[in-house]
């Protein structure tokens, strides 16, 4: 039995990671881990309800920028960028939102089982709890815009990997894309500077156009919108650099100076095993990299530049691939490599942000805030190493073609 679990660990882990999530909405158990934030009377996809009613509402010719939406469950006015009405063809509302919602997150589970890789038993049960939490649950309870973005991203590596200026291109738009609905995906930019492709100037200029003429046609729908953003208080169920206020009045420029002066001593610490590392990046695919890099830009940005809903931490799900391969071989009494601890400080600093709110403790937000500013300090600086390997690695592979 033993060895049967052991051979077949990672398929056993995935299925049991499908059956939780089953398991909770069969028996609908969102309010045990959501605390309050469960409403069962317009459950499920609150969300995607509120996109829907959006798309509904304006092809009658409501105004829900300005009006209560009565297609809204909770008659919200709208505070969602306007990208989302080039649907309104479709003919979609609030009536599509259970088949689609349910697509939707289907899509998303098996996405994010798929990122756990072959590891010891210890490590793949961490990286399941980094998949099955209340943040996750949150997010699929509601059917957020988010889920949307982490299914593009999926996909993101692929379509810039290959070599074909139709790809390159695609992916080029779907930044575009993925930056008009949420706004915080404009990082993902950063992917085609890794990659060193062919004809980048002209790309650059692509990107630059479009984005310019982007931003002179939404520039007022941003500002507007920046002012109904929710407060800078922290909740359990959110994620801000600013939640360090909770902890005693400061500048906010002393919090980035802090942030920053952690990332600086984390890579210098792993600058200390770069032999080591970059030896065994090796049996790191680029694909596992290029999701590292995804997740960490993502979730950094929003991290220091907004106050979040914690279900955004989804993205962390694409740091799992590079975390767990390169864990596979630790023995945990004993890490033989410094890049190993940083590693597992990563996962564990995670894995008890995700779950922190599950807690019940009264420290428990102080304990999710700490926690946050580890894990993010951390996967920054192991994510600027990552860049760094990809980058020169990238470039290599195109001088030896030369």
């Amino acid at each position: 039995m033993y060895s049967y679990l052991n051979q077949n660990k990672l398929f056993i882990t995935r299925l049991t990671i499908i059956l939780l999530f089953i398991t909770v909405f069969l028996f609908s158990l969102f309010s045990l881990f959501l605390k309050g934030l469960h409403f069962p009377e317009v459950f499920p996809f609150l969300d995607l309800k509120g996109r829907l009613a959006h798309i509904q509402a304006n092809r009658l010719g409501i105004d829900t920028y300005s009006f209560r939406n009565p297609f809204d469950p909770f008659g919200r006015v709208n505070n969602k960028p306007s990208i989302s009405l080039i649907f309104s063809f479709t003919g979609l509302g609030v009536k599509d939102a259970i088949w689609l919602g349910y697509i939707l997150i289907s899509l998303f589970i098996f996405q994010a089982i798929s990122l756990l890789r072959k590891t010891n038993l210890l490590f793949l049960i961490l990286g399941s709890l980094c998949i099955f939490n209340p943040n996750t649950l949150l997010a699929i309870e509601r059917g957020n815009d988010d889920i949307i973005i982490f299914l593009f991203c999926f996909g993101l590596p692929y379509l810039i990997s290959k070599k074909n200026h139709f790809f390159n291109a695609t992916a080029i738009f779907l930044v575009w894309f993925l930056s008009a609905l949420k706004y915080y995906p404009i990082t993902l930019y950063l992917m085609f500077v890794s990659k060193k492709i062919s004809k980048f100037k002209i790309y650059s200029f692509s990107i630059i156009l479009i984005n310019i003429c982007w931003l002179s046609l939404s520039l007022k729908e941003i500002s507007f919108l920046k002012r109904r953003l929710p407060n800078d208080d922290a909740y359990l169920f959110s994620f801000s650099l600013k939640e360090l206020f909770k902890f005693g009045d400061s500048s906010y420029l002393i919090l980035l100076l802090l942030f920053f002066i952690s990332v600086l001593i984390g890579y210098v610490y792993l600058k200390s095993d770069k032999k080591v590392l970059s030896e065994h990046f090796l049996k790191v695919s680029n694909f596992d990299k290029k999701y590292f890099i995804i997740g960490c830009t993502l979730l950094t940005f929003c991290y220091l530049t907004s106050f979040n809903w914690s279900y955004r931490l989804i993205h962390s799900l694409f740091l799992l691939p590079l975390i767990l391969n390169l864990l596979s071989e630790t023995n945990l009494v004993s890490f033989n490599f410094r890049y190993e601890k940083f590693l597992f400080i990563i996962l564990i600093s995670l894995l008890i942000s995700n779950w922190a709110s599950f807690l019940p403790i009264d420290s428990a937000l102080q304990l999710k805030i700490i926690f946050n500013f580890i894990f993010f300090s951390t996967s920054t600086a192991f994510g600027l190493y990552v860049f760094e390997d990809l980058y020169n690695r990238e470039k290599i592979t195109n001088f030896s073609t030369i």
